[in-house]
């Protein structure tokens, strides 16, 4: 360190108009440069969404990482941040280089939308959205490039059954499977959601998904409470 009276002594208290900084200006830029090479170390920090977790978030998620379950509780009640929660837990087997995905499902466009938004914002995923249709998505060449791109798949339900159905997508690469208002998942129903489970969802995969259902409905079917 350098101290005020060595300062003095070196400067000789030359009031002349230099054109050489002074010592104490030559300090105060060295200072400058070092908190800005600092601050630029820290502009991106991770993004842990557990930090603003509520306990009984952080519950639901533990449980969900040990078996497949469904969280019922009503809108507002921070049921997406327990999903967010659990691809966090879960990021050793999504981040790249890892080949598994996790695929987020939403019954609307909106969701789909309004999900993707929440998952970009609370976690560092590369998050792929998907609704509708595109040329560009209807070979295997290009769900390979989406894959090779993102690790979170948002999208609705109709579009994973028809890449099922084509296996443009394998069960077995999905890590982790989350149904957004998975009150749709009936036995009886033709809905999307309980097709996806009833023909893809079978004991005879080498390698089946972590399922995490959510709603905020209590019309649930039989089987209240489990996937």
């Amino acid at each position: 360190m350098v101290t005020t009276a060595a300062i003095t002594a070196m400067e000789g208290g030359d009031s002349g108009g230099s054109l050489v900084p002074s010592i104490e200006e030559q300090i105060s830029t060295l200072l400058s440069d070092g908190d800005q090479e600092s601050a630029g170390e820290v502009e991106n920090p991770e993004k842990d969404p557990r930090k603003i977790a509520r306990k009984y978030q952080t519950d639901f998620c533990k449980k969900a990482l040990g078996e497949n379950i469904i969280v019922y509780l009503e809108t507002g009640c921070g049921k997406t941040h327990i999903a967010v929660l659990l691809m966090y837990e879960m990021r050793n087997l999504i981040k790249k280089p890892q080949k598994h995905i996790c695929v987020f499902l939403a019954p609307t466009v909106a969701l789909v939308q309004q999900q993707a938004k929440v998952i970009q914002d609370s976690t560092d995923f590369k998050v792929g959205m998907y609704c509708g249709s595109s040329k560009r998505l209807r070979t295997h060449h290009g769900w390979e490039k989406e894959r090779e791109k993102y690790e979170v798949f948002v999208m609705t339900p109709q579009i994973l059954l028809g890449k099922l159905c084509h296996s443009f997508i394998k069960i077995e690469l999905i890590a982790l499977l989350i149904f957004d208002e998975c009150h749709y998942v009936q036995l009886e129903s033709d809905h999307p959601y309980a097709q996806i489970m009833k023909v893809f969802y079978k004991n005879d995969v080498t390698k089946l998904p972590r399922v995490f259902g959510m709603t905020a409905s209590p019309k649930l079917g039989k089987g209240n409470g489990s996937v």
